[in-house]
């Protein structure tokens, strides 16, 4: 009974009837009934279940079973990360061990495993296993094999599993691609989709979301494009994935009414779908559409996270309007999302270009990141105040970055080329120090009449 509930797809009638079984009979259930529930707690998504009934294999003996260990690496590498995926590949060790021989389904899995953790060498020995016991060849093996070594890096053994493939499908080529452009080879991704069109198999939403990815990235508008009418001509329906890497490319190349476009078109978005098309906004300065397009998710039921306020954050601070900067800041301290170091910085770029320097100072101070003192020095730049800047703690004090370093530079340069010599050798003397220019730098300090504190922080040791 149960397994007919499960096999038609009943499966919290079949659980339902689990239940029913044990409650009615002092009898343990056998391997059998085992492994069909396990199945059900698997096409369920029941992690919870799936462990209870893992305690109740333990218990009656049957975890060495074939059936049922089969069944329970199915579950882990289906519906955990991590510690359950650990799981799985550790039952497949000790099946193997205790002699049993798992089967192609469980090699299958197990791989799924192996390719979620990146574990090259439990997924190389699962990978001998297979050719020992002669399911090298079995599709689905050779598949999970590929898709092991691609997560894996290694796509030159991917690619020797893919062309062993005698019969080659959707799924082998969509783990092939997705490989290529995880490194960003697009050349060899669209080689092998040209190849998958010659041999007329239908390409799915995985093929593009893949090739989309790494086209988003390297920024190939027209490829994009045609990428986009082939999702069109087949009739997919866009996802979060593919809408979303579509919304960025568009916006990254400046195409924001296309971005746009594809964004009403798309019947379901997560909070990573709004955020992209708030950051289009942004990066093409059109910031009234980002706050209006932000009082358009505030209607939906998805709550902003971190990145939907440094897009918003980004947006008051182009616009250079304080006010609408504080309702967003008094926002995230609502939400506890205030002490995100991108939303941190975010908001010290927005209160140094809105000439608020003394809150951008307070709320460094109120944070003590270390990593935030980069934006800091940049806003002082701005405000020619770097000489007067000192960290309140020693932990503040860290090395300078080049961009860092690149603003003092330009800092020093604008202050000579305005004519502004008053002071110059507070400026010369931490340039030659960090250009390696010591004797200078010994020679500025020595003869400067005015040998503050600042001086001594920039001299080098002797």
């Amino acid at each position: 009974m149960i397994s007919a509930c499960t096999q038609h797809g009943y499966n919290e009638e079949a659980w339902m009837v689990f239940l029913m079984f044990q409650r009615a009979c002092d009898e343990t259930p056998n391997e059998y009934v085992l492994a069909s529930v396990i199945r059900t707690s698997t096409q369920l998504g029941s992690s919870v279940r799936g462990s209870q009934l893992h305690s109740l294999v333990v218990k009656t003996g049957l975890d060495q079973d074939v059936y049922v260990g089969t069944s329970i690496v199915d579950l882990y590498s289906k519906l955990g990360k991590n510690a359950f995926d650990r799981e799985a590949m550790s039952l497949f060790i000790n099946m193997t061990r205790n002699g049993w021989k798992p089967d192609g389904f469980a090699c299958t899995s197990v791989l799924t495993s192996c390719a979620s953790l990146e574990a090259l060498e439990p997924g190389m020995q699962t990978h001998a296993y297979t050719v020992k016991t002669n399911m090298d060849k079995d599709e689905f093996v050779n598949n999970g094999l590929i898709d092991m070594y691609s997560k894996c890096n290694c796509l030159a053994d991917a690619r020797r599993a893919f062309d062993g493939i005698p019969h080659r499908n959707v799924i082998g080529y969509n783990a092939m691609i997705e490989g290529y452009s995880r490194i960003g080879n697009l050349n060899e991704a669209l080689d092998l989709f040209r190849e998958m069109r010659l041999g007329y198999l239908d390409p799915s939403l995985l093929t593009f979301v893949s090739l989309l990815g790494v086209s988003a990235s390297l920024l190939t508008l027209e490829l994009s494009k045609q990428i986009h009418g082939f999702i069109i001509k087949f009739g997919v329906s866009l996802d979060v994935f593919a809408g979303s890497a579509l919304i960025d490319v568009y916006s990254k190349c400046s195409f924001t009414f296309d971005a746009r476009r594809v964004f009403d078109e798309m019947s379901e978005k997560d909070i990573v779908v709004w955020n992209s098309m708030l950051f289009g906004y942004t990066q093409k300065s059109e910031n009234e559409s980002a706050l209006r397009l932000y009082q358009e998710l505030q209607l939906s039921c998805l709550q902003p996270n971190e990145f939907t306020f440094v897009a918003l954050i980004i947006a008051a601070s182009n616009l250079a309007s304080l006010p609408i900067g504080h309702q967003f800041h008094t926002q995230l301290l609502k939400t506890g999302l205030n002490l995100d170091p991108f939303v941190t910085n975010a908001l010290l770029d927005m209160y140094a270009k809105c000439g608020s320097k003394q809150e951008a100072r307070n709320l460094f101070d109120s944070t003590r990141k270390a990593g935030l003192i980069y934006s800091v020095i940049d806003i002082l730049i701005d405000h020619d105040e770097l000489m007067g800047f000192r960290p309140s703690t020693s932990h503040e004090i860290m090395p300078f970055v080049p961009t860092t370093i690149e603003g003092c530079m330009w800092r020093c340069n604008r202050s000579h080329a305005d004519g502004d010599h008053d002071g110059d050798n507070g400026y010369a003397l931490p340039m030659a120090s960090l250009q390696g220019d010591y004797k200078y730098a010994y020679a500025t300090f020595e003869g400067d009449s005015d040998d503050d504190d600042a001086d001594y922080d920039y001299a080098p040791a002797a």
